[in-house]
């Protein structure tokens, strides 16, 4: 019987390829598909903004706008419970 990659074994495809195989897959998922997503889900949270007055936390927190900063403090007590501070 023929094992190969596709039946769950590596034990056909030698170092080489594996880590041609692999550095591929990085290299389109760093240098196409993230910035692909990115820029869909930035025009999506600017159409929100702009058109459909939603969205307005997640929008403004990634931009460089001083009057939208704030800062979160969260700390865990001794009891377990979390305590969320926010700063805005």
């Amino acid at each position: 019987s023929c094992l190969g990659p596709a039946h769950g074994s590596l034990a056909a495809i030698s170092r080489v390829q594996f880590f041609l195989y692999y550095g591929g897959m990085l290299a389109y998922f760093w240098l196409l598909a993230t910035p692909a997503v990115g820029l869909v889900f930035g025009t999506y949270l600017y159409l929100c903004v702009c058109y459909a007055g939603v969205h307005f936390d997640e929008s403004f927190s990634s931009l460089r706008i001083a009057n939208y900063k704030s800062m979160t403090r969260m700390h865990i007590t001794r009891e377990g419970d979390l305590e969320v501070y926010t700063l805005a």
